[in-house]
């Protein structure tokens, strides 16, 4: 599904825009499937913002539900996807040692 900009939630995903991700998720209602996939990657809007690094786009297609158990045409979910985040960041700053 298209945001009002005519560009579909993977795009929006891939450029890191996190204020039109929100604007998307919003729209779920309208149509906006956060488990879309790419037709030739299978690849999710939650496969792209991980391969991006974009950590508040993770969080945003998280919490708005999309699967984190989905696999691209590889087979591959996200437990062996390859991606930039550094993990630190996922950690509250009390964690570190």
């Amino acid at each position: 599904m298209a945001d009002s900009a005519g560009l579909s939630l993977l795009s929006i995903v891939k450029l890191g825009e996190l204020d039109a991700v929100k604007d998307a998720v919003d729209d779920a209602g309208a149509g906006t499937d956060v488990n879309e996939k790419e037709s030739e990657t299978w690849d999710a809007p939650l496969h792209k913002a991980v391969a991006g690094g974009h950590l508040e786009i993770v969080k945003v297609l998280l919490a708005a539900k999309a699967d984190p158990n989905q696999e691209n045409v590889r087979g591959r979910g996200l437990h062996s996807f390859p991606f930039p985040l550094n993990l630190s960041l996922l950690r509250s700053p009390y964690d570190r040692n």
